[in-house]
């Protein structure tokens, strides 16, 4: 009898652990997910627990303008701006950095332009062919 007790005993304990262990366990592991999908968040391992300037900037910081960017872009391609067609750009940040990428098509040719949003520098430039 006394071993049925201190079995169920057992069990209760070690059932109430696994209990509480799941449910803190669930909200680590969603902190890490979410620091991993978030970078910016204070909360990862290996984080200062201070913003940087950089991760305190936002889109209305950007000292280039989308019009601007769009004129690097074309000049750098030496497109005429009458003949582009499937023209889009965003604004993206990339590691902490504020980008306009823009895309376009041209004279037969596909463009894709990273224009840093604060100094106007082409960060990255390519075109090929349109099928």
């Amino acid at each position: 009898m006394f071993k049925k007790i201190l079995a169920a005993f057992f069990a209760v304990v070690f059932s109430a652990m696994l209990t509480g262990c799941g449910t803190d366990m669930g909200n680590d592991i969603s902190s890490d997910i979410n620091s991993i999908m978030d970078p910016d968040m204070n909360n990862s391992v290996g984080q200062n627990s201070t913003p940087t300037n950089e991760q305190n900037n936002t889109a209305s910081d950007v000292k280039i303008s989308k019009e601007k960017a769009k004129e690097i872009a074309l000049k750098h391609a030496n497109v005429n701006e009458n003949d582009v067609k499937d023209y889009e750009i965003e604004l993206d940040n990339e590691n902490g950095k504020f980008v306009y990428d823009i895309s376009f098509d041209a004279n037969g040719k596909e463009y894709d332009y990273d224009i840093d949003a604060d100094t106007g520098n082409i960060t990255n430039s390519k075109n090929e062919l349109v099928d």
